[in-house]
């Protein structure tokens, strides 16, 4: 119970400190939207939609992964860096 609740609370939030809109509306609106969604494209369009959330999420991950190792002069310097500074212990 308290998942669903956060789950709908924090859109909700989000939305009305964007728009101005009053908390109440937001989460009214957030919950309608979210039911009229799942009953008009079904379980279906939801698990599309987790799956278009997970590849995106993924390549900001890369892309993020391989920026940084780029800007830190490759992948080995990035891994002498951090053993140097024991952020990792292979050994141990």
């Amino acid at each position: 119970m308290l998942y669903t609740g956060i789950v709908i609370y924090a859109p909700a939030l989000i939305l009305n400190q964007v728009t101005g809109l009053d908390i109440w509306a937001s989460l009214l609106s957030t919950g309608v939207i979210c039911t009229l969604y799942t009953t008009v494209g079904g379980m279906k369009a939801v698990v599309w939609t987790d799956v278009f959330q997970v590849v995106v999420m993924l390549s900001g991950f890369w892309v993020i992964l391989a920026r940084g190792t780029v800007l830190m002069g490759g992948p080995w310097n990035v891994l002498s860096l951090a053993r140097n500074h024991s952020r990792i212990n292979l050994m141990e």
